[in-house]
């Protein structure tokens, strides 16, 4: 029974899942995305490479994941730039 549910959650039930998941490491930049294959898509960014690859094993460690790709970035968000009059 569990084999087969994992083989049929929707996307929206797996972004859930992996946004649960990436809550365990606190990275409120990484955004979540899940195409209708089931696979994984990471992007923003992390404040450390361990944070990013963390993120990266948790959300393939979800049962019905089929991949992730991740173009996460490493450091500090840039700030918007600054409006000059």
């Amino acid at each position: 029974h569990d084999v087969l549910r994992a083989l049929t959650r929707t996307a929206e039930e797996l972004q859930y899942a992996v946004e649960l998941a990436l809550d365990r490491i606190d990275e409120p930049g990484i955004i979540v995305a899940v195409d209708p294959g089931s696979r994984v898509h990471l992007d923003g960014h992390a404040s450390s490479l361990a944070h990013a690859r963390r993120a990266v094993q948790l959300a393939a460690s979800i049962d019905g994941v089929t991949g992730v790709d991740s173009t996460v970035a490493v450091g500090v968000a840039r700030p918007p730039d600054a409006y000059v009059g």
